[in-house]
């Protein structure tokens, strides 16, 4: 039993491990990239697992979830999707590593239980996966 736990503290320790200030980062750089005069992204929650972060945003009426990596220290928005950003299989097909999948999964749920149904449904209303060249308009 106690090897076990090594283990699992061996696998999972790493993901834990998201530096204080990379959701104020993420949120920035959302901003820089898709913040229009008249419709600016509200960024919130933000949840980091490792070098992978599922940022959830909101813009006028719409909303979604982007998919963000961490490479050689910097944040890059990969894709942005709905609902498939919330769930282990959705991130999985989203190139995760199943072990941060599991993990980001749950954390963004608990991050947005404190949330409306409304506001879930509005992240979850983005449909399909796109890359990250769209417009979030």
């Amino acid at each position: 039993m106690r090897k076990v736990f090594l283990v699992v503290m061996l696998v999972l320790a790493p993901l834990a491990g998201a530096a204080a200030n990379d959701p104020a980062e993420i949120r920035a750089l959302i901003a820089r990239t898709y913040d229009k005069p008249t419709a600016k992204v509200e960024t919130r929650p933000v949840t980091v697992v490792g070098d992978y972060a599922v940022a959830s945003w909101r813009q006028g009426e719409r909303g979604g979830r982007a998919l963000l990596l961490k490479k050689q220290g910097q944040w890059a928005v990969q894709l942005c999707s709905g609902k498939a950003l919330r769930t282990v299989d959705g991130l999985v097909a989203s190139r995760v590593p199943r072990a941060v999948a599991e993990e980001m999964s749950r954390q963004v749920d608990a991050a947005e239980s404190a949330l409306s149904t409304g506001e879930r449904a509005r992240f979850d209303s983005f449909g399909e996966a796109q890359s990250s060249h769209h417009p979030m308009h």
